[in-house]
């Protein structure tokens, strides 16, 4: 990154979840994570950050041994239902995000997260981007969050399922050109 950004690497990816035990089959059994720590108290800031009165929760946060970069945190709002924070009809809502994992082979790993009780929002997509072939499909977990699969190129049977869990993190903005200032500037990503 540019000297002057502000920061260096992306931490986690905090996604609230039902329950934690409903939703660690998918990040442990098929992506390959590992729980690295689990804990039952909120930070004051992270709570008043989500409007929330008490510091009673679990987290799990989960990552591949060694690695401090990608690491998933579920948390699980003890006592309270998981109605969704945004309409989930109106996905164009400002901030709405979703995890975009990438698979070696689309067909297969919707197979494996059907296995778990996820469900496809619809058929897969294809279509070219610099080249690529690129198949997608959105799918909503059996814990309640939506993720997009996508293979990028030809379906390889001998890869690694999710060899690379965390592909992209998608976020809808108000403004482009705004956003761009904090994502390029700020954190010192570039366009690709």
């Amino acid at each position: 990154p540019p000297s002057n950004a502000v920061v260096s690497a992306i931490k986690s990816a905090v996604i609230r979840v039902q329950e934690i035990e409903t939703a660690r089959p998918f990040y442990q059994k098929l992506l390959g994570l590992q729980a690295l720590s689990e804990s039952d108290m909120l930070t004051d800031k992270a709570r008043r950050l989500w409007g929330l009165n008490t510091r009673q929760v679990r987290c799990l946060r989960l990552g591949k041994p060694g690695e401090h970069f990608g690491m998933i945190d579920l948390v699980e709002l003890t006592g309270q239902t998981s109605a969704p924070v945004r309409d989930p009809q109106r996905p164009w809502d400002y901030g709405w995000f979703t995890l975009n994992l990438k698979t070696s082979y689309l067909d297969r790993a919707i197979e494996a997260v059907r296995e778990l009780g996820a469900l496809t929002v619809s058929e897969p997509q294809s279509y070219e981007a610099d080249g690529k072939q690129i198949r997608e499909v959105m799918i909503t977990l059996a814990s309640g969050e939506r993720l997009t699969l996508l293979q990028i190129g030809p379906p390889d049977q001998s890869a690694t399922l999710f060899g690379e869990p965390l592909a992209t993190a998608g976020v809808v903005v108000p403004s482009l050109a705004e956003s761009l200032a904090f994502y390029r500037d700020a954190l010192g990503l570039s366009v690709s």
